[in-house]
């Protein structure tokens, strides 16, 4: 059940899932700058000259990838949303906050998709779009001096929410757009 007028944080699962991309190339980091931190200078050169300099980019790549790890927890920690009668406010952000309010009113379409890793999580993300100008793209193709705009690019807000709670938010964003 949606709590109305509550700070939500996101479920585990869903960070899990946003977050997944991102900390395995995190972990890639960790892995590298380990492999390197302890095989460096076997690998820079043949007789070692290189092992400190293989050090030091091992445990800066480690330190990275565990900088990349704290910034997946704060900003899960800092994540929220929540849902009134007649609107959605979404707050971001780690180092630079950021707050958005959607009323139902100026919503267009709301899109939910459920990939293969996400129906293992239970998950289901939710694509809020207004007509915001933010959505469009300008492309002019060099050359030809012709144009073209597309539109839809990013969503005004992306929810990954239990797939229970995404249905429950879709249908009560519809019923109040077609109360208009």
């Amino acid at each position: 059940m949606i709590a109305l007028d509550k700070p939500t944080r996101l479920s585990t699962a869903s960070i899990v899932y946003v977050a997944f991309g991102r900390a395995l190339g995190s972990v890639i980091f960790i892995l590298g700058g380990l492999i390197l931190s302890i095989f460096g200078g076997a690998i820079l050169t043949a007789n070692g000259s290189g092992a400190g300099i293989a050090v030091l980019i091992g445990v800066a790549l480690i330190l990275v990838g565990i900088g990349v790890l704290v910034y997946l927890f704060l900003f899960y920690l800092l994540y929220t949303y929540t849902v009134t009668d007649h609107s959605i406010t979404i707050d971001s952000g780690v180092i630079f906050r950021d707050s958005r309010t959607i009323d139902f009113k100026q919503i267009q379409s709301v899109d939910s998709t459920r990939g293969p890793i996400q129906m293992l999580l239970g998950v289901t993300s939710v694509n809020i779009w207004t007509a915001s100008p933010d959505q469009m793209h300008l492309s002019v193709h060099q050359g030809t001096g012709t144009s073209d705009v597309s539109t839809l690019v990013d969503p005004d807000a992306l929810l990954v929410l239990q797939s229970g709670l995404a249905e429950e938010l879709r249908s009560r964003i519809l019923n109040k757009w077609e109360m208009k």
